[in-house]
């Protein structure tokens, strides 16, 4: 799982190669800004589950 914000943005540069996502087109910016905040997410209940449960 992701554990810091250095993977979430080794991940968002991944999909950026991946799929050639040119760096200023503001409309996929905009698609990887939200795939970031629901990394974030993930990230935030994995931490609480592990505090719960490990």
């Amino acid at each position: 799982m992701l554990s810091n914000s250095h993977e979430i943005d080794e991940v968002l540069e991944y999909i950026r190669i991946k799929f050639e996502v040119p760096h200023g087109d503001v409309e996929l910016e905009l698609e990887l800004a939200g795939i970031r905040a629901e990394l974030e997410k993930l990230q935030k209940k994995s931490v609480i589950i592990q505090a719960n449960f490990g």
